[in-house]
């Protein structure tokens, strides 16, 4: 969670670094802070406005990263050899691990997507999203 003002900027994560390779997963109780965050700013400041997602100058880069990324793996799984006595299975298995990646990639870009938000009345839809 990012806050913004003219004088202060404040980013929460509910991720805590613990050491190498190591993340805690600290969900239970972020959330319920995000709760009481967002609707204190809300109190406060009637016209405060709210946005979830990445930051719109990374998501865009982002996105075009990944799918040219899923162009690569298409690409290179299809520039493979076919194996001559089983055709089928080949391009099947190829065919697999792309639709699995798409799913995947349309997930990601569809929680991350930079949005406003109204606290009254969306909070519950940007936690359950996470």
């Amino acid at each position: 969670m990012e806050l913004l003002g003219s004088r202060s900027r404040v980013t929460l994560s509910n991720m805590h670094y613990a050491g190498f390779a190591d993340f805690e997963d600290r969900s239970e109780s972020f959330y319920p802070l995000i709760w009481m965050v967002t609707l204190g700013v809300r109190r406060a400041n009637p016209l405060a406005e709210f946005r979830a997602g990445e930051r719109v100058e990374f998501y865009w880069p982002l996105l075009l990263v990944s799918f040219g990324m899923l162009a690569v793996l298409a690409s290179v799984l299809f520039s493979l050899p076919i194996n001559a006595g089983n055709l089928a299975a080949t391009s099947i298995l190829k065919g697999v691990f792309i639709l699995i990646s798409l799913p995947l990639l349309f997930g990601w870009a569809w929680k991350s997507r930079p949005r406003s938000f109204n606290p009254d009345t969306d909070l519950d839809e940007m936690i359950a999203i996470r």
